[in-house]
């Protein structure tokens, strides 16, 4: 089982990421960060049994004491460590070991290795072989140039770039594992390199917020900067959100041209060979990765779901799971949720 979540732990604010546990939570690891450090950390039941720290243990990984990131926000300012995004990409790493100190039952951390530069949360800078030919009229910035404030490293994510401008930060993440294939994916990579084929074509991207700068470290690539899109909620958001009848049948009229307008960028798309919907990683065209700003503009970010360059038959297929997915979020589910709504309106 996994979690993630942040804490406070004695004034200093905590990223807790992706804690592991079995069954019993017998045997345990999870990694978190502190004013600009990482730690890895593993806890073995065997080496704590009996001790008083066992037992705390077992209410710490229980799945009903986690908490959620939205309510932790006044902690954030406490993150002054992490200046711009190289140092988050270049953190000190240490493995730490929980076990029993030796016969007065007390539980300590062992030192097993460290410190080692290594990005924090899941980032992966990538190595292009052909970096000229890759970043060829882009505009470029270096990863010491993104000041990443208050941001805590899920992707994507708000930041300042080298002009103070408030842009989205997509960045290159680790690979995925695809048990059926038992291949290793990199879905972060096939949507940063739709977002730079997109800029090289340029063509009108319609709803997807176009490439600002390709964020380099080190000779890597570790992101692609974006505009900045102020969204006011997804489309699910909004429909869940109606307090009337009335602007209840007004968004139904908006949900037909913001249809459109989402039909027009996947058929753009399909034209450069960029494909949105995979069985292994489900779809971009989603009513929750649909977004409205305060204005009814209409965005899609290439962030969510499967984002694929692919030729052929692969082709051929994709193309047609992202109509079916198109009619499955217009035809089926909104119009399912618009019902939900109605009746709760009805019954209030």
């Amino acid at each position: 089982m996994t979690s993630q979540g942040l804490h406070l732990i004695r004034g200093v604010s905590h990223a807790v990421f992706r804690g592991q546990h079995d069954d019993r939570a017998e045997e345990c690891s999870f990694r978190f960060w502190r004013c600009g450090k990482g730690f890895e950390i593993s806890v073995d039941g065997r080496d704590v049994n009996h001790t008083e720290f066992h037992l705390l243990w077992h209410q710490l990984v229980d799945d009903n004491s986690l908490q959620n990131l939205s309510r932790f926000d006044k902690w954030f300012r406490l993150w002054s460590e992490w200046k711009t995004l190289r140092d988050v990409l270049h953190c000190p790493t240490y493995t730490l070991k929980l076990a029993k100190t030796g016969t007065d039952m007390r539980v300590a951390a062992h030192l097993v290795a460290g410190p080692v530069d290594k990005p924090a949360y899941d980032m992966l800078p990538v190595h292009v072989s052909d970096m000229d030919n890759f970043a060829k009229g882009l505009p470029v910035c270096g990863s010491e140039s993104v000041r990443p404030g208050s941001w805590l490293g899920h992707s994507p994510g708000p930041v300042r770039g080298p002009d103070g401008r408030l842009y989205t930060l997509v960045l290159c993440e680790h690979r995925a594992l695809d048990a059926q294939r038992g291949e290793a994916d990199m879905p972060s990579w096939d949507r940063i390199r739709a977002y730079v084929h997109l800029a090289h074509s340029g063509v009108d991207t319609h709803c997807i917020p176009r490439l600002s700068s390709l964020v380099t470290d080190g000779g890597l690539v570790a992101g692609v900067l974006i505009d900045h899109i102020d969204s006011g909620s997804s489309v699910q958001g909004l429909v869940e959100a109606a307090v009337s009848a009335e602007q209840l049948l007004s968004l139904e009229h908006k949900l037909a041209l913001w249809r459109d307008r989402i039909t027009l960028t996947v058929t753009t798309l399909h034209e450069h060979g960029i494909t949105l919907t995979t069985p292994e990683y489900g779809s971009t065209i989603h009513e929750l990765n649909i977004e409205v700003n305060q204005h009814d503009q209409v965005c899609m970010l290439l962030s969510f779901g499967t984002v694929s360059i692919v030729v052929g038959q692969a082709e051929l297929e994709h193309k047609t799971s992202d109509m079916d997915e198109l009619r499955t979020v217009f035809d089926e589910r909104l119009p399912e949720l618009i019902v939900e709504t109605r009746r709760r309106l009805a019954a209030a």
